[in-house]
């Protein structure tokens, strides 16, 4: 657990300022498109493929990017136990995946036509799986 809250950190900052940020970013950009009143037809397999394939690339440079190559490669020269790191490291770079770059790009399209709960809930299993994938490839 130590860990994940020290990968947070450095991801997020020491206070996870990125992560209110983002927040507000998805909040602002849903209100703006939302109140614009843009509606676009979009297949739910279209959103279902944004989220696995947008998530999916985006986790796979984040984790081949220098900068965390760099902190990877310094963490595992530590003593840890396996799958705690493993895990670790895994759960704190799919956060960052997913507030920093695909829930801008969900909000989009759940701002520009209405979805069922259902079709949401799937969509961020979705993006979720897409990290997994990457980390799994990698």
């Amino acid at each position: 657990m130590r860990i994940l809250q020290a990968l947070g950190e450095q991801l997020f900052g020491a206070k996870y300022e990125r992560t209110v940020k983002s927040l507000t970013v998805c909040v602002i950009l849903f209100l703006a498109v939302h109140t614009a009143g843009i509606e676009i037809e979009i297949a739910p397999s279209v959103l279902l493929l944004t989220a696995t394939a947008f998530s999916t690339g985006i986790m796979w440079q984040t984790l081949h990017s220098s900068e965390n190559a760099d902190r990877m490669t310094g963490l595992f020269m530590l003593p840890f136990r396996n799958r705690e790191m493993t895990f670790s490291l895994v759960l704190a770079f799919t956060g960052y995946t997913l507030l920093t770059r695909t829930f801008p790009v969900l909000a989009l399209f759940f701002a520009v036509q209405e979805w069922s709960a259902p079709q949401i809930a799937v969509s961020l299993l979705c993006a979720c799986n897409g990290c997994f994938s990457a980390a799994a490839w990698y």
